[in-house]
């Protein structure tokens, strides 16, 4: 346990968080967003999870979340620009 907690937790959010540094805050809102999407597909692929509607649903408003947000700021952006 103390060598996942290390090896899995620390090194994983330390390379998460440098990786951060060099986004923009929308891209890093986007992955945000995704973490918990990856998080049930894994559980899912790897560990056999069942997959309930429910799960099935969350993940649709994740995905329609991101991209509502993705469009939103391209435009705001392009306002911006033509200002």
């Amino acid at each position: 346990m103390f060598i996942l907690g290390i090896i899995n937790t620390a090194l994983g959010f330390s390379l998460f968080f440098v990786g951060l540094e060099h986004l923009s805050g929308q891209r890093s809102a986007m992955l945000s967003y995704t973490d918990p999407l990856s998080a049930i597909i894994i559980s899912a692929v790897i560990l056999n999870e069942p997959m309930r509607e429910l799960q099935l649903f969350g993940r649709l408003l994740l995905l329609g979340a991101t991209a509502a947000s993705e469009i939103t700021w391209r435009r705001d952006v392009q306002r911006q620009t033509t200002n």
